[in-house]
This record gives structure tokens, C-alpha cells and sequence, in this order.
């Protein structure tokens, strides 16, 4: 049991994220659970959840996200020029 209680308490706020974000998908989440999810950013490549070390700033999750979004922008611009002539 004590076991249990220190993995709850260790993990409690992971645990907590997840269940407002459940709610909030579902639309019955309350006004604290809906803030709790919109203070956590999200990738703009992937859509995971921004580690906790990036900067304020930072659009992408990894360098892979980054890359990833790079050449799908000049893929897109590329295609975009062929249209064009």
C-alpha cells in the first residue's frame, strides 16, 4: 500500500494532466482543468506535449520536429512554384 501511495504522490501531477485533458476532449471538464491543459504548449510538428526545458519560444518539440516541419514548408513552397509556370 505504501508502495502505491509514493507512485501516486510521485506522479500526481502527470496523473492529473492526463485526467482534465480526458475531460476536456470530452467537454465536462471544469474551468481549473481546462487551465491546467491550456498552460502545457504543444509541438507544432507532432502535437506532443513541449518538454519541460524548452524555451518560451520554442515552436518544436526535438530537432526532428524542427526538420521535419522545415521540409514539409519547402516541399509546399516548391509545389507551390510548379504551379505557377
Amino acid at each position: 500500500m505504501a508502495k502505491a501511495y509514493r507512485w501516486r504522490k510521485k506522479h500526481a501531477a502527470a496523473l492529473d494532466f492526463a485526467i482534465a485533458s480526458g475531460r476536456a476532449l470530452r467537454g465536462i471538464a471544469s474551468a481549473e482543468e481546462l487551465a491546467l491543459v491550456a498552460a502545457h504548449r504543444r509541438c507544432a510538428q507532432c502535437g506532443m506535449l513541449m518538454p519541460s526545458g524548452r524555451r518560451a519560444d520554442a515552436l518544436y518539440c526535438r530537432r526532428a520536429c524542427k526538420a521535419k516541419a522545415s521540409r514539409a514548408r519547402r516541399k509546399a513552397a516548391q509545389s507551390e512554384g510548379d504551379h505557377d509556370a
